[in-house]
């Protein structure tokens, strides 16, 4: 079993033990959702990946940013702002607010068809933190101690 295999497995148990019936397991227990939020992550052969809504990919990071881009969606609030031209959302951003009150973004999502011409309006919404920071903080340093 390779390292982000062996973090994905270890991160599963202790969302399992967190929050119970609220997360599904998809793919023969490879890919992990939190029921009811945008939050999921997985792991295959080759990488570990963590998204909400927006795929996340630590390849470029390493697995230390992914499981920490994890804790943070589940311990953080998550501000999520749509872009309207009329009715049609054509572009949506999502930001963590992180305890000492900065914005981290996400990341952002658009299409190239939309009615230009229309005006903007920005409709914000805010998702409460799942699991309190201290309840899983030393769990989740051990992790990363290893990984």
């Amino acid at each position: 079993m390779k390292i982000h295999q062996k973090v994905f497995e270890e991160l599963k148990n202790v969302l399992t033990e967190e929050l119970g019936g609220n997360i599904t397991e998809h793919e023969q227990g490879t890919y992990i959702e939190i029921n009811e939020t945008n939050i999921w992550f997985s792991a295959d052969e080759h990488e570990f990946t963590v998204g909400y809504g927006i795929h996340y990919d630590p390849e470029f990071e390493g697995i230390k940013a992914a499981i920490d881009r994890l804790f943070n969606l589940l311990t953080c609030r998550i501000k999520k702002t749509n872009f309207l031209k009329g009715a049609f959302t054509f572009k949506h951003r999502i930001d963590l607010e992180l305890p000492n009150g900065e914005l981290e973004n996400v990341g952002t999502g658009m299409t190239w068809l939309y009615p230009y011409w229309k005006k903007t309006i920005q409709k914000v919404s805010f998702s409460n933190n799942l699991i309190e920071r201290d309840k899983i903080n030393e769990q989740i340093e051990k992790i990363k101690d290893y990984a």
